[in-house]
């Protein structure tokens, strides 16, 4: 039969736009249907996330029946930030026929094609605090109300249809100890006495409320380095802050302060609201918030929400107060176990939180992404810089599917400029190398393995005997996949005792008027490129060494 996709244009619409998951997902133990008037605020005009955002919503009919929906969204502000154009596509569910998935997701590419957008992701929504991550693993699992759940067949139908694996989300469960692990109880006391910091104990909820905008700001500043995080508005604060705070337990919430009482870290929990929602049916009244309210005196499991910590106090210790005090808080209110957050794979300093105890992988969610350029992008441009570009240039070139190398100059204030300028350390340049290349011969983490493979990351002052500061290791993204990837890569080398002070940051794979100058990519004089294969020399100060 035939497939009927139609946008949702009205309000009646909307609400079968939102209620069409519980009719999906009746006969299913495990799902839990959202309040109906949560999802509403979320994706009507109101959302403040519009502001910088633009959001279309389609359903899909086959015999008069629905029988799927998909939102398109554009984060304009996410773009900028992470040098994309792309299009998300949210609230993804269908029955399990793969002509309606194809459907559904075509809708949306063709919208983003027509908005001049590239790359299609998802499952994402309006902010990082919406659902986002399609469950790929731990179906048997218990969901949470801020995790999306979704039959296994929603991955097969996506991999089918061409999209590939973006990022990865992993929830590990932990058991709560008898009694809090004397190390951390250790630890909590030295980072104490070393940087100043306390965590405040709350007499009252209004307490910890009175903190909420400093803890988003907080929030804003931990998750700016994140994969497609885009720093939430005042006016998304002010909804989240309303949104959420009424439910707080003033005992599951650690907020840490420096000597000037200035929030530098902070952790909010809860007790699984799983059950009170699934009761709930999506409805407040007449008895849904009465479910919910027994389950925030319910005290088996710990839900992670949020946790963050200001890039000046990462790595000193402070996630070690905030687990020492809330598993303290656990004991004596009688939790059994606490299931994490959704967590990057490659956040490798959040998993390490887990050492202290026994744990247990739960659950993996995924982003995937899809080109929207006809027949796949045919080259892709990175850029990496790892100290003199003569001996960069010499490995890259000799690389499967690279189609050409340019060396230059990236990362200063000064347009145009010149070797000895960048050599005078006046502007603020890096040498560094650009890399075309196909990816249908080779992939861009391919080449971020070979970048690492060819200098030492660990060398702070240069590389080798070239000695400053336009030769420290950095890797220049072009895109938020990119960035990803890189970052995988890094944490896979210091899995493997490898030291890496690689800095990472953005780079513009298309050059405007607007683009900031430290992100553009300047040429380097002729008579440095392929200098090796012009003087028929070789690298003095860089060697292949395996590391993967």
């Amino acid at each position: 039969m035939t497939i009927v996709i139609k946008e949702v244009l009205t309000l009646k619409d909307l609400k079968r736009f939102v209620r069409f998951p519980r009719e999906l997902y009746k006969n299913d133990p495990l799902y839990i249907p959202p309040l109906d008037a949560d999802e509403m605020n979320s994706l009507r005009k109101t959302n403040p996330a519009f502001a910088h955002c633009e959001g279309r919503y389609w359903l899909a009919y086959k015999d008069g029946a629905i029988v799927g929906r998909i939102a398109g969204i554009i984060n304009y502000n996410a773009n900028s930030d992470w040098n994309e154009k792309n299009i998300r596509f949210g609230w993804l569910d269908m029955i399990d026929d793969i002509e309606v998935t194809e459907a559904l997701v075509n809708t949306v590419a063709e919208w983003g094609r027509e908005k001049g957008m590239e790359t299609m992701n998802g499952p994402w929504g309006f902010s990082d605090m919406d659902k986002e991550g399609l469950l790929v693993e731990g179906f048997d699992k218990e969901p949470s109300i801020t995790t999306l759940y979704n039959f296994p067949y929603y991955g097969v139908h996506l991999e089918k249809l061409g999209f590939r694996k973006e990022v990865d989300w992993i929830q590990r469960r932990i058991i709560v100890p008898e009694a809090v692990p004397e190390k951390l109880a250790a630890y909590d006391k030295i980072i104490r006495e070393k940087y100043g910091v306390s965590v405040i104990i709350p007499r009252k909820a209004k307490d910890i409320k009175r903190r909420a905008e400093e803890i988003f700001a907080v929030l804003n500043d931990s998750y700016a380095v994140l994969h497609e995080f885009t720093r939430l508005t005042d006016k998304q604060v002010k909804m989240y802050i309303g949104q959420y705070m009424p439910f707080i337990n003033k005992n599951m919430i650690c907020v840490v302060v420096d000597r000037n009482d200035r929030v530098v870290g902070f952790a909010i929990t809860m007790p699984s609201l799983s059950d009170g929602f699934r009761k709930a049916g999506g409805k407040l009244f007449p008895f849904g918030f009465f479910h919910i309210l027994k389950s925030l005196k319910t005290f088996n499991t710990v839900e992670c929400y949020l946790i963050g910590v200001i890039p000046e106090y990462k790595h000193k210790g402070i996630n070690a107060l905030i687990f020492n005090y809330l598993q303290n808080n656990y004991i004596k209110m009688g939790f059994k176990d606490v299931v994490s957050n959704p967590q990057l794979e490659n956040n490798l300093a959040v998993q390490r939180l887990f050492d202290y105890y026994e744990s247990e992988f739960y659950q993996r969610r995924r982003c995937y992404t899809l080109s929207l350029v006809e027949g796949r992008p045919s080259t892709e441009t990175s850029i990496f810089a790892a100290g003199c570009f003569w001996g960069v240039q010499h490995y890259m070139d000799k690389a499967p599917g690279v189609l050409s190398t340019t060396v230059g100059y990236i990362g200063g204030h000064r347009r145009n400029p010149t070797y000895e300028e960048v050599k005078s350390h006046k502007t603020g340049h890096y040498e560094a190398i650009r890399v075309e290349f196909d990816p249908s011969q080779t992939s861009y983490e391919e080449l971020c393995k070979l970048f690492f493979e060819i200098h030492d990351p660990a060398q702070l002052d240069g590389q080798g005997p070239d000695i400053g500061p336009q030769y420290l290791s950095g890797i220049f993204f072009t895109s938020g996949l990119q960035k990803s990837k890189a970052e995988e890569v890094m944490a896979l080398l210091r899995r493997r005792g490898h030291e890496v002070n690689t800095f990472i940051a953005p780079a513009a794979a298309v050059t405007t008027p607007d683009t900031p100058v430290d992100q553009i990519f300047w040429p380097a004089e002729d008579y440095h490129q392929h200098y090796y294969e012009k003087t028929g020399g070789s690298p003095y100060c860089h060697f292949r060494r395996k590391k993967f």
